[in-house]
């Protein structure tokens, strides 16, 4: 199983981190989280999510002023530009787990979390277990 998970947009980070929350999963010391943020989101997340952060306003202008000339006819080529980017460190990494995080389930609907350091027989089921509705 994975210590950690990197995820691509702000908003899905935000949703791992509230998954993590449902199933017990304790963030950072069973799962390390790594998002990657243009924005503040990863301040107003719990835990604050570690992340890779880069400046969205200027990469967009610049996309947009090649776009421009491109549909003019007067850019030269794909546009291909290097930009910084920065390291974040929020309070969702740590080092990895002796032991990590497992989702053994006891059906198809409601996983259960073990909990590292904890016996096997000590499993946790979710605060809202997913339930099936079926329609005939």
């Amino acid at each position: 199983p994975p210590t950690a998970i990197y995820i691509t947009t702000p908003p899905a980070t935000v949703g791992v981190l509230q998954r993590c929350l449902q199933l017990g999963i304790n963030v950072p010391n069973a799962l390390s989280i790594i998002g990657f943020d243009d924005s503040q989101t990863r301040r107003f997340s719990f835990p604050h999510f570690t992340a890779v952060c880069q400046d969205a306003t200027t990469l967009g202008l610049e996309a947009s002023r090649w776009l421009t000339r491109h549909l003019e006819g007067l850019a030269p080529g794909p546009l291909r530009e290097r930009r910084g980017t920065s390291f974040d460190i929020g309070h969702s990494t740590t080092i990895p787990p002796r032991t990590p995080a497992r989702l053994p389930t006891n059906n198809r609907f409601a996983p259960m979390v073990q909990i590292p350091g904890t016996p096997a027989d000590a499993m946790t089921t979710p605060a809202h277990p997913v339930t099936e509705t079926v329609a005939d």
